[in-house]
């Protein structure tokens, strides 16, 4: 049975990445992200002279949290929920099989858009001599921040039934988790534990700890949170 099932999680996983990587749309969106992020990198070069990726990193993070609203709005919009009822009754497919056919290929687009910061880092390694373990921790906090936005973005698409309820519910939360960051100006005195409570649900605050080269347990199990109970949810409300 769980060799049945395996099969049928990698056809739909193959399908699902063939008919993105095969959409002439999203390379488009790769270009857009190389372009900004080349023009980003030569511009901190010329400017500061500066070996380190912090400005274009953290640039492709912002530049994440509006493209992935726009990747995952129409994940599931386009098809009639019955439809998926009728495949999980029939062939008994997981709804999670589902859910990461549909996840998986868009973290891999995402990982090809990340590309061009790995070459400019390469580019920065053969000219001068970068901080590897900064640059390390900074890229791993920016995949676990785009892998959290995905995450979300699916569940916002099997939560929604249009593509515009799911982009602004989507982009909504985001611009929300990343405002949170500044939650410290909204409580003083004996009310900052409010502002600190808040500003653990920032996505943005635990992804800057990275950018910094800091490390912590916490910062990394609260982006695995995020990546992990969305994906849960929406597994329960593709059932639905």
């Amino acid at each position: 049975m769980r060799a049945k099932t395996l099969d049928q999680f990698l056809y739909l996983l193959g399908y699902r990445t063939k008919s993105i990587f095969l959409n002439p749309f999203h390379w488009c969106v790769v270009g857009v992200y190389w372009l900004l992020l080349g023009y980003i990198f030569a511009l901190l070069i010329e400017q500061t002279g500066r070996a380190y990726l912090g400005a274009p990193i953290w640039w492709c993070a912002l530049l994440s949290m509006m493209g992935s609203p726009i990747l995952c709005m129409n994940l599931f919009s386009k098809n009639n929920r019955a439809d998926f009822t009728l495949l999980l009754q029939t062939i008994q497919v997981p709804a999670s099989c589902i859910i990461l056919s549909h996840y998986i290929p868009l973290l891999l687009l995402f990982l090809i858009i990340d590309s061009c910061l790995l070459t400019q880092w390469i580019f920065l390694q053969y000219y001068g001599n970068p901080d590897v373990g900064l640059h390390a921790s900074a890229f791993l906090g920016l995949f676990g921040l785009q892998a959290a936005y995905l995450s979300l973005g699916v569940l916002c698409a099997a939560m929604t039934r249009s593509n515009l309820s799911s982009l602004f519910s989507h982009f909504g939360l985001l611009v929300v988790s990343w405002l949170l960051y500044y939650a410290n100006h909204l409580f003083q005195d004996n009310l900052a534990w409010v502002s600190n409570i808040l500003r653990e649900f920032s996505l943005y605050k635990h992804f800057y700890a990275f950018l910094q080269g800091a490390f912590f347990e916490h910062d990394a199990l609260a982006l695995g949170v995020c990546i992990i109970l969305p994906l849960y949810f929406a597994s329960l409300a593709l059932k639905k």
